[in-house]
């Protein structure tokens, strides 16, 4: 008698990974800051008076280097782990390309304006008394070797130098995070007790002082491996919205005390104003610029975001911070050379327009071809 011949076991399927779902959140908030930078770049005008920066300690600039940092954490750290360290350090050095080529479009962009505006005979802009427009007016070439450099901080030529160095720093923490088991965040506290005594001599001059702001840089990348609920939308609790309104809103007193109160309570309450600390990350900076981000972060749900229009447009604004700072950066300058150096309410709506569909003509383009590579403007991530 013969038996049947045994077939032999089937393998499983492979398991279907869900979809990973994108943190609408971080692209919302980074395009919050990248509009937000763009009015308080643009010549002075009411409009500034609804960003974050008359009414407190800090502005949106922390808010950009605090967010990159997260999609830094997250989309590197997981390269590293995936593909190794050499991959995810060639990733970094080619971010830090990109940056340096803008920075380097946008500091010629500066020195023709800065040649354009000195030589027209009307009032200069505010940042006419920065070193960098004077170099750039009266010295472009010695102007363009400065930002070859990175070392023409003007107006919009000072944020993506700092950017470059952070991220530098990055990699070496990165590095130290998976080869020895050091904490980036520790890592990243040491530089900064470092730079309040080593910063002003290694970074004269600069806006943001790198060794400072990378702490910033630092805290996003912690706030990402801890799941912070200003971005995963865990662990929300009605005592801690409170407390942070609370605190903004006592800054925002502070900041306004001499046109609400009168003499002396006008003297005694601007007695607790700090100096507005900004080169160095100064403690009341820094501390105002979190407390502002987890008061904002609270207020909406990631699933929120794809539902309003206007969240939707300000997530894409997120999505690709580069290019789009870089128009926005552009449309100032042009602002500053047809405007003069202060709009009215209704010209700086027209500019901000203006920008805006830029942004949008841009998002249209780089859509309809897509990078088949994914880098830290591409990102998803599970809840």
């Amino acid at each position: 008698m013969t038996t049947a011949p045994r077939s032999a076991p089937t393998a499983a399927p492979p398991a279907v990974r869900a979809p990973a779902e994108r943190i609408h959140l971080v692209d919302f908030w980074r395009g919050v800051a990248i509009l937000a930078i763009f009015v308080n770049h643009l010549p002075p005008s009411p409009l500034q008076a609804w960003t974050t920066k008359p009414h407190g300690f800090s502005d949106t600039a922390a808010w950009f280097f605090l967010i990159s940092g997260f999609v830094a954490q997250l989309v590197y750290s997981r390269l590293a782990r995936q593909r190794g360290l050499g991959v995810a350090s060639l990733r970094i050095a080619k971010r830090m390309g990109q940056l340096y080529l803008c920075n380097l479009l946008l500091a010629a962009l500066y020195i023709l304006a800065a040649l354009y505006l000195s030589g027209r005979g009307e009032p200069l802009p505010w940042w006419a008394e920065r070193p960098a427009f004077q170099l750039a007016a009266h010295a472009p070439l010695a102007a363009a070797g400065a930002a070859a450099t990175l070392d023409l901080n003007g107006l919009g030529t000072d944020i993506l130098p700092t950017y470059v160095v952070v991220l530098g720093l990055f990699m070496l923490t990165l590095h130290a995070e998976h080869r020895f088991r050091v904490p980036p965040l520790a890592l990243a506290l040491v530089l900064y007790l470092a730079s309040l005594a080593l910063g002003p001599w290694l970074f004269t001059g600069w806006t943001f002082n790198p060794l400072s702001w990378q702490l910033l840089f630092h805290l996003g990348g912690w706030l990402h491996d801890h799941r912070s609920p200003l971005v995963s939308g865990t662990g929300r609790t009605s005592v801690v919205l409170a407390a942070a309104w609370a605190m903004l809103l006592f800054c925002a007193f502070v900041r306004h005390a001499a046109a609400l109160l009168p003499m002396p309570w006008a003297y005694w309450v601007g007695l607790l104003q700090p100096e507005r600390g900004k080169a160095m990350l100064e403690w009341p900076y820094l501390a105002h610029s979190l407390l502002t981000l987890f008061a904002f972060g609270l207020l909406l749900r990631n699933a929120t975001i794809p539902r309003m229009p206007i969240l939707r447009f300000l997530s894409s604004l997120g999505r690709k911070p580069l290019p789009l700072f870089t128009i926005t950066t552009a449309a100032c300058y042009a602002a500053y050379c047809v405007h003069g150096p202060a709009l009215s309410a209704p010209t700086a709506l027209v500019d901000l327009a203006s920008g805006v569909l830029l942004c949008l003509a841009y998002n249209r383009v780089s859509n309809s071809h897509p990078s088949p590579t994914t880098g830290p403007d591409h990102f998803q991530t599970t809840r």
